[in-house]
Parts: C-alpha cells; structure tokens; sequence
C-alpha cells in the first residue's frame, strides 16, 4: 500500500467479456494503476519484465529469492515461466482466457 498498490474486491458473477490480462514485457514500463481503477472492466497487470530485472544490489530476482529460501531453485528463465503460466491460470480459474482478452505488450 505504502508503494500505491491497492486490492480492489470483485463481486458478483464476472463474464470473460469484463476483464482483461496485460503481460507487459517492456523493460522499465508498468502501466499506470490508478487509471485502471475506475474502468468498468478489471486489468490484471503482470510486469514479466521484472524477472530480468535487478535491485539495488545488482542481484537478479531469481537471485533474491533464492538466497531468500536458501536453495538454488529458480533461474531468471524458469522464474519468468512460472510468472507467465500463474499469469495464464488466473485468467483461466476466472472464465477469462480468451485470446481477445490478453494483451501483450512487447519490448
């Protein structure tokens, strides 16, 4: 919240034609969230190009979780994989996996 994120609760029953999936695969670009919350159909954003990206430190976030959970697990690729497909069952758990409702937006 401290960072502007905000949870917006849907209600009710949602059909396909109400939401859209963004996947944003242009580096340093997020599309501006408040000016998705009054549109009547929901967005769901994921921001893959953030696997690629580095902190402060210089350390992927592939790198990051690792030492977070004390294991090698994930490389960058496997890691954007996983963020895709969570991306592609969200929209499917929600009846919206559509291909005229998923957008990508590319480098």
């Amino acid at each position: 919240y401290q960072a502007g994120a905000r949870v917006v609760e849907l209600t009710g029953a949602h059909k396909a034609s109400q939401a859209a999936y963004v996947i944003n695969r242009r580096p340093g670009y997020t599309l501006n969230q408040p000016q998705l919350y009054p549109t009547k159909s929901p967005v769901f954003v994921t921001d893959i190009w953030i696997v690629n990206d580095k902190n402060s430190n210089q350390e992927l976030v592939a790198e990051v979780i690792n030492k977070l959970l004390a294991k090698d697990m994930f490389s960058p690729v496997l890691l954007e994989k996983l963020t895709l497909a969570t991306t592609l069952i969200t929209a499917q758990l929600l009846s919206a996996y559509r291909r005229d409702n998923i957008v990508l937006i590319d480098k």
